[in-house]
């Protein structure tokens, strides 16, 4: 109710060239309130900041799916993001800690995903992505914002498909850090 009225559409143009494949023409648009935290937390060194926006993102994707074999699925999207009144946290030259909403940030993207079964119960999935996200009015990098993800994780039902158990990897490239230096990729 914090936002008043809004109209938030998801839209998709769906097209099968061929059995077992689906090409996706995707948009969507979508807000996030400020908390309660982002809006009124007063602790020293914490200023409330009542007069907080709500955050909109407008997102498009083109998306290629493609069924491998019997049990697999690939997966090739690109995508594109336009976010406004990002709700960051930042300070003042005193120190003095309070949350604002930002500029434009817009994002593009690639991504790629394999998923399926590999053995009688054995499920894989590996996906990479590639992004890139600035701030519009003068394209400078966003903080915790890494321009590489990749992942990998094999699941097996330990107990009748209620209980399951998995490892998963992950790798995060190099990004900056709030403070301005770089956080190494790990």
């Amino acid at each position: 109710s914090s936002a008043g009225a809004t109209v938030n559409p998801r839209l998709a143009v769906v097209f099968s060239p061929k059995e077992g494949s689906a090409l996706k023409l995707l948009y969507g648009r979508a807000f996030r309130t400020p908390n309660v935290f982002e809006l009124y937390y007063d602790t020293f060194p914490n200023k409330p900041n009542p007069d907080l926006k709500a955050e909109t993102i407008s997102t498009y994707e083109l998306a290629y799916e493609r069924h491998l074999g019997k049990t697999g699925i690939g997966i090739l999207s690109i995508y594109h993001y336009d976010l406004r009144d990002l709700i960051t946290l930042g300070s003042d030259p005193n120190g003095i800690l309070s949350f604002a909403n930002s500029d434009r940030v817009i994002g593009s993207g690639l991504e790629a995903e394999v998923f399926g079964t590999l053995a009688s119960r054995l499920q894989g999935r590996v996906s990479y992505s590639f992004q890139k996200a600035v701030e519009a009015a003068g394209g400078g990098s966003l903080t915790n914002s890494p321009r590489h993800l990749a992942k990998a994780s094999l699941n097996m039902p330990a107990r009748k498909e209620v209980l399951w158990t998995g490892l998963e990897m992950q790798y995060v490239s190099p990004r900056l850090s709030p403070k301005g230096d770089n956080v190494p990729g790990h």
